[in-house]
């Protein structure tokens, strides 16, 4: 996940800034101000902190968007913790961008039965190089650069 959120960063034209879930997500979102860029939590944001509940009960306080970002398992299913995660996120009234799976072969037909918020899909990255993937693989590099173009018009659409 860190080299699939280091290639959407980049294609943002944004710093990723990382934080682990277990620091105060209060804290961290009024200090967010003095730093733009994507934000990767670092464990479960369901997890209540000690001091300030989940991160997407303080993600949704603060209006921001979220996108999920998912493997699937072994056999290509999506885990069940997707759709919890979702619903989890709806009552919380978190601003979903929607999901995008990393890796594996991507089957639309199924992405849409599911009902889930899916905004594509990305090829899995071995590491955090962003020059490699696009000297190594242009039609990758075009995939995530439109999978990104597709986040950035739904961000747009929420604000």
């Amino acid at each position: 996940m860190k080299a699939a959120s280091v290639a959407i960063a980049h294609y943002w034209g944004a710093p990723l800034l990382e934080v682990p879930f277990r620091e105060n997500p209060n804290e961290f979102m009024k200090s967010l101000w003095k730093e733009k860029g994507l934000v990767r939590i670092l464990g479960d944001v369901g997890i209540l902190t000690n001091e300030a509940g989940s991160w997407l009960e303080i993600l949704g306080a603060w209006k921001c968007p979220v996108i999920f970002l998912v493997s699937p398992l072994p056999n290509g299913d999506i885990p069940g913790l997707v759709a919890a995660y979702v619903a989890l996120s709806e009552a919380l009234s978190v601003e979903m961008i929607g999901i995008v799976q990393v890796g594996d072969a991507w089957n639309y037909k199924l992405r849409k039965m599911d009902g889930l918020p899916w905004c594509g899909w990305m090829p899995s990255i071995n590491k955090p190089d962003i020059e490699a993937l696009a000297k190594n693989n242009p039609e990758n590099d075009l995939i995530i650069e439109n999978l990104v173009h597709q986040l950035k018009k739904r961000v747009s659409s929420i604000n």
